[in-house]
């Protein structure tokens, strides 16, 4: 039985120059992935890789390389153009208009695991902490909802109620299966109501943090400053909200 306290937590930007050897392995295991994803579901969908670049991705680590991770991406949705984007093809138009009320929110997809690393291989499931770090990164954030959909048969829809998820729309089809629509505010988040899980999500998470600041105070040893999220980076304001940005263009 592999322990998750043997991985280390990355916040990544999957278009950032300076993180491409991570980010590469990540896309290695993603396309695969994804791609036996939908042959299993009967999906027709090439996968091309800008459903891959110009995200955050939070990923746990395991030697380097990725056992696990989620992308996230920042939208507007007050605004048609932002709704329009491919990632909402699978919103009806009624959800779209639903979900226009949630202005800036943070969009979680692509839930991507190394076979090795499912849930039957580990003590605590990889899903469940990349859904409790993605909770954490939105509560870091200027996004005022969290939003995705959520596979019920895989009971990832469970996993995302068990952090304050609400249901916008439920049992809905997409991509061949069953799905929810769900969403989390900055008053509903909270850490996983499993406790191994949620104490295993705030080390790591901890861990993380310490980590970027350690290598911050070596490459900068005259500044004070200290991270708030485990960034690569040691400007996180900088990186973190990088992407958030997109949705000012």
């Amino acid at each position: 039985m592999k322990s998750v306290y043997s991985l280390e937590f990355r916040l990544l930007n999957t278009s950032d120059p300076a993180q491409k050897d991570l980010v590469e392995a990540c896309y290695r295991l993603w396309r695969p992935v994804w791609s036996d994803t939908f042959a299993e579901l009967s999906v027709q969908r090439d996968l091309y890789s800008e459903d891959f670049l110009d995200r955050e991705l939070g990923g746990l680590f395991f030697n380097g390389q990725p056992v696990g991770f989620l992308l996230w991406r920042f939208f507007d949705l007050s605004r048609e153009s932002h709704r329009g984007h491919s990632y909402f093809k699978n919103y009806s138009p009624e959800l779209k208009e639903l979900v226009r009320a949630l202005g800036q929110t943070m969009i979680i997809s692509y839930m991507t695991i190394d076979p090795a690393w499912r849930k039957s291989e580990t003590d605590i499931p990889v899903s469940e902490l990349l859904i409790s770090f993605s909770v954490k990164r939105f509560l870091e954030s200027r996004a005022e909802n969290l939003l995705g959909y959520f596979r019920n048969n895989r009971k990832t829809n469970e996993m995302f109620y068990r952090h304050g998820g609400i249901p916008l729309q439920k049992s809905t089809s997409a991509y061949n299966v069953d799905v929810d629509f769900a969403y989390i505010t900055k008053a509903s988040a909270h850490e996983s109501t499993l406790p191994a899980a949620a104490a295993a999500a705030t080390e790591l998470w901890a861990e993380a943090i310490q980590t970027n600041n350690k290598s911050h105070t070596e490459r900068h040893p005259n500044d004070s400053r200290k991270s708030t999220a485990p960034n690569e980076h040691p400007d996180r304001n900088l990186q973190s909200h990088q992407l958030e940005r997109l949705s000012d263009l």
